[in-house]
């Protein structure tokens, strides 16, 4: 029984969590598309957040109508002209009535293209402005490599929080990025010898490796979350070998292969033991290619301490923001190409399901992990949104540049068609990534 409540809580805050954050970046969407439109001067008849049966619905003084419908999977605007909710197809009548000026077909191209255009880019603002605000409420790291929070370890770190490293290894330093270059270059991987400043005094200590076998974050449908793994987990042996550092845990995962492991993990000060099984995952790296690594599905903490921090002006913020979500779609775009030229298998990709899923896992972690998971889904969503197929606002802007250099609209014949091409695919697009949601969780 207590069992099945769990579950039932856990699916409700998967739901919900899903609902409220996709409902959140669909509005953002469609606001942009919404207030463009009014302002190059398009009339807007319906401003619907969902589809099929409307649950709610207000006139206002505009004449426009906002609506609540029930399947709460994304939203549109229609303008007056629009046929359809894509703007796919013309209201022939609506362009020949009284208001004919106002209607979207009788917009200027610019015109119509701005009020495509800044559905994306309301997406990618709402990433942008979550981002800056998370970097303003948690700091950037000083420049000089002064400790912060140590965090709770099942081991003394030998570390207080303000030192300030001076050496690793005898070398000297004057940031976080020199000490790890060092540890890297020298290929520490046991006990580290370092000098500190501390209360003015240098200090000479010897502290574990400084990326310990800890979990900062689960991934759903992996082994760790198959297993009960939990972020904040410090993996203390795998298969009775003990380790001290994330690097000697992976080591022995991967030389694991497809057998069975034993983790003894210490979390929160109590000692569990659980088994696993890791499985070969195609992992993307930033330069494009494709590894096929044998991994559990979790991902390692910076360090077991925090780096001190100050809090940045609002112009720095902004282009860290801007710079993260600039990373993002740039990831996103080398994960494409890898598809394209088959280096990666489009099985990776995921649909609503998995986004919900996944959503879920992140409600999980804590508010500051959905309000980021909200920032990287509008992002995402706002790129899809760019890609040139027909029935997205990248297939229309493309449309509308083709209108642009022949100086006429494409026929309606042609349209329908190329309309036709899009729906389809992207109608087969859902299936297909649904399809990979379901039998990653069988």
């Amino acid at each position: 029984m207590i069992d099945f409540a769990q579950n039932i809580i856990d699916v409700a805050l998967t739901l919900g969590s899903f609902i409220v954050i996709i409902s959140i970046v669909v509005f953002v969407h469609e606001m942009g598309h919404y207030l463009v439109g009014r302002w190059c001067g398009i009339h807007a008849e319906v401003f619907s957040l969902g589809f099929g049966k409307i649950i709610w619905s207000r006139t206002d003084k505009r004449g426009m109508r906002w609506q609540l419908a029930a399947v709460p999977l994304g939203g549109y605007v229609r303008f007056l002209g629009d046929a359809d909710a894509a703007s796919a197809t013309q209201d022939k009548a609506a362009t020949l009535g009284p208001d004919a000026a106002r209607s979207f077909p009788a917009a200027s191209t610019w015109r119509r293209a701005l009020t495509i255009a800044a559905g994306p880019a309301a997406n990618m603002v709402l990433a942008v402005a979550i981002y800056t605000g998370v970097i303003m409420v948690q700091g950037v790291a000083v420049d000089e490599p002064r400790v912060g929070e140590v965090l709770a370890m099942p081991y003394e770190t030998g570390l207080q929080v303000d030192d300030v490293f001076t050496s690793v290894e005898g070398t000297p330093v004057s940031s976080f990025a020199e000490v790890f270059d060092v540890v890297s270059d020298q290929e520490l991987t046991g006990m580290i010898n370092v000098t500190v400043l501390r209360d003015g005094r240098a200090r000479e200590l010897e502290i574990p490796p400084l990326v310990p076998a800890m979990v900062a974050f689960v991934h759903p449908e992996s082994p760790a979350k198959e297993a009960g793994l939990e972020p904040g987990d410090v993996v203390l042996a795998v298969n009775g070998t003990p380790v001290n550092s994330f690097t000697a845990m992976k080591d022995l995962i991967v030389a694991s292969g497809s057998t069975p492991i034993t983790l003894n993990i210490w979390r929160n000060g109590a000692d569990v033991t659980t088994t696993l099984t890791a499985r070969p995952v195609e992992q993307l790296r930033a330069d494009g290619t494709v590894t096929n690594d044998v991994v559990i599905g979790i991902s390692m903490v910076g360090s077991y301490f925090d780096v001190a921090s100050r809090t940045p002006g609002i112009f720095e913020a902004l282009g860290i923001g801007a710079t993260t979500v600039k990373n993002q779609i740039s990831f996103t775009i080398t994960a494409i190409r890898a598809i394209i030229r088959g280096a990666l298998s489009p099985k990776n990709l995921s649909g609503p399901v998995g986004i919900a899923q996944a959503t879920g896992d992140v409600a999980r972690q804590g508010l500051p992990s959905l309000i980021q998971w909200t920032a990287a889904l509008s992002a995402g969503i706002g790129f899809v949104n760019l890609l040139p197929i027909p029935i997205l606002d990248g297939g229309h802007l493309v449309l509308l540049a083709v209108e642009a250099v022949r100086r006429r609209k494409p026929s309606e014949r042609a349209q329908q068609i190329v309309m036709s091409i899009g729906l389809f695919f992207v109608l087969f697009m859902f299936i297909f990534v649904t399809y990979n949601d379901i039998m990653r969780l069988l």
